[in-house]
């Protein structure tokens, strides 16, 4: 294992994130878009975005995929969660959460934080997509290849200011 030492466009990437989460707190809504080569690290990157904002800032985030299997599946290495799980279980102790507990607070599908609202849901594309719950920005991975692509956007835009769509 190496450390996640960021590509300059990686860290375009960061700070485009940033900034459209910022403007979307602000009261804009964004939708955007990223269409992604194969094997540059663009869904890596942004499940470490959702994790470094978890840690440390007001944040929630709703991450989904075409398939459940491709949201969370114990040691799947494709999966938006184990993404997440990869840095997680390699932080040091003290970076962790106070009173953080792998089985208590990583179960299927969420990543939740012990004593704040913070935490990172997964769902499986449906025609009800990431309706209800507020959240800070919610991700659909892979949508080009949703069966119900139109639905689950609109559907997400009531609960969250700030959409974005990555596919390849």
């Amino acid at each position: 294992v190496i450390p996640f030492v960021l590509y300059p466009k990686q860290e375009k990437f960061i700070e485009w994130l940033d900034g459209l989460l910022k403007r979307s707190r602000e009261g804009e809504k964004i939708n955007a878009f990223v269409d992604k080569p194969r094997d540059v690290g663009a869904t890596f990157t942004f499940m470490t975005w959702c994790l470094h904002r978890f840690l440390f800032d007001d944040f929630s985030a709703r991450v989904g995929s075409r398939k459940e299997d491709y949201v969370d599946k114990k040691g799947e290495q494709d999966t938006l969660f184990y993404k997440l799980d990869f840095n997680l279980e390699r932080l040091p102790r003290w970076l962790l959460p106070k009173g953080f507990n792998f089985e208590e607070h990583r179960t299927r599908m969420l990543l939740k934080h012990p004593f704040s609202p913070n935490g990172v849901s997964g769902e499986s594309a449906n025609p009800n997509f990431g309706r209800g719950g507020r959240k800070s920005v919610t991700m659909f991975d892979e949508h080009g290849f949703w069966e119900w692509a139109r639905s689950s956007w609109e559907s997400a835009g009531e609960s969250t200011n700030f959409r974005i769509a990555m596919t390849t």
